[in-house]
């Protein structure tokens, strides 16, 4: 499974990644991504019979957007900081090379 699944999750966000317009929906894909491929690892690697199975995966499903609501609202003011470095960052003009003094001058 391992193999199979780096193949494919490689060129999907690579091609996801690209297409997106801003890197909060590059994250976004790219989270989306990894959700998907750790179902897909649980799944088989979880042999379930079919009654365990219909029990089992919408319990998964609750857990994992509980955890993704509770790691957003941990991280929000991580975001916030970084939407605003990357404000800075490109409105900021870059220096010139020949402005910079080398730091063993």
């Amino acid at each position: 499974m391992g193999n199979a699944a780096s193949m494919f999750l490689g060129p999907t966000l690579l091609i996801r990644t690209v297409s997106a317009r801003t890197p909060d929906d590059n994250m976004q894909l790219v989270r989306k991504d990894v959700r998907s491929l750790k179902k897909q690892i649980i799944a088989a690697n979880l042999v379930l019979a079919g009654s365990e199975a219909q029990q089992f995966w919408p319990i998964y499903v609750r857990y994992a957007s509980e955890k993704v609501k509770i790691m957003d609202k941990k991280f929000a003011p991580l975001d916030a900081c970084g939407a605003d470095l990357w404000e800075k960052l490109a409105v900021a003009p870059s220096p010139s090379p020949e402005g910079r003094q080398a730091p063993w001058s």
